[in-house]
């Protein structure tokens, strides 16, 4: 009965043990998902205002390009009166609009591809965070 009443304080002593050991574990395991879930709060915050700047980067492109619209509207109007002047008049008023227009798509185009790697960029940055 001594033997039997040992072995069972053994088992008891032993299961208390492996309980503590359970329950360690899986306060453990808690932190990590709470330190897991934080970091990917955090990359995913990061990566949403990495878009959001590309957003806007694009937005000024978007606008860049309408500026650009303009200018080569005005630059079409003033081809239009060059014409009603002389022939003199008329091919230095084409030139003019003509450096207008490559000019005003020069800047567009610069500001476009600039706007579109930095959206590549930033996408790009925020993707290998994830």
């Amino acid at each position: 009965a001594g033997a039997l009443k040992t072995l069972q304080d053994e088992r008891d002593t032993l299961l208390e043990d492996r309980s503590r050991k359970t329950d360690a574990h899986f306060v453990e395991l808690e932190r990590v998902r709470e330190e897991h879930k934080k970091t990917s709060d955090a990359v995913a915050k990061d990566h949403a205002a990495a878009l959001g700047v590309a957003e806007g980067a694009a937005t000024d492109a978007k606008a860049a390009l309408k500026r650009a619209e303009g200018a080569l509207a005005g630059a079409d109007r003033a081809a239009e009166v060059a014409t009603a002047a002389s022939a003199t008049e008329h091919a230095t008023a084409l030139a003019e609009a003509d450096k207008k227009r490559a000019t005003a798509l020069a800047e567009a185009e610069e500001k476009y591809a600039a706007a579109l790697a930095a959206t590549s960029e930033t996408q790009a940055a925020a993707l290998s965070e994830t």
